[in-house]
């Protein structure tokens, strides 16, 4: 066995690991040992069956690694592709509170008018995460980029965020939200 065979194998196997433990039990076709063998992020020619190519978007976006996310990309995974709940990447990244990678799914022409399984809308979902608890300066910022291009998605949830926002602390995302969403 070659160094860099059991290099990848080992890259592989702690890349399925980190799977796990967030997308829980969402997809065992990923997380046994024929994923692991025939998954290889180096590999032109490998076969990335749709099931998991979501799995590694998402993971990409969930990390903010920008690298895997091009990469992916570049190989063709589409980039509203939908995994887990219905989640796109972007949304992952948006709960992830991955500012880079959400301007970068933003600036690559992510939709960010679709909702998850749940009816959850972009902003919807940052306003839920738990993620944000310790860190309003985030919500703003990710609340901004949402509402700089997209308000007028926005305007007919604009009662329900505004009342999310008031739930959970976020009052400088109700003043966005007022900003952006205004009846002018």
């Amino acid at each position: 066995m070659s160094l860099a065979f059991l290099s990848l194998f080992t890259f592989s196997y702690a890349m399925e690991s980190e799977w796990s433990e967030y997308f829980c039990s969402v997809d065992t076709s990923c997380r046994d040992d024929d994923f692991v063998k025939e998954w290889n992020p180096f590999s032109e020619d490998r076969d990335l069956s749709f099931s998991c190519a979501d799995k590694c978007l998402a993971f990409f976006a969930c990390k903010g690694d920008l690298t895997g996310i091009r990469d992916q990309l570049s190989r063709g995974v589409f980039i509203d592709i939908r995994g887990a709940d219905n989640k796109t990447p972007l949304m992952h990244a948006l709960e992830a509170g991955q500012v880079s990678a959400v301007k970068f799914f933003l600036e690559k022409g992510a939709n960010p008018r679709v909702r998850d399984d749940f009816d959850n809308s972009m902003l919807a979902l940052l306003l839920k995460s738990s993620v944000y608890k310790s860190d309003l300066a985030k919500v703003y910022v990710l609340a901004e980029l949402l509402l700089q291009k997209f308000a007028d998605h926005f305007k007919k949830e604009k009662k329900n965020l505004i009342a999310l926002a008031h739930k959970n602390g976020y009052l400088p995302v109700v003043d966005l939200l007022g900003h952006y969403c205004s009846d002018k």
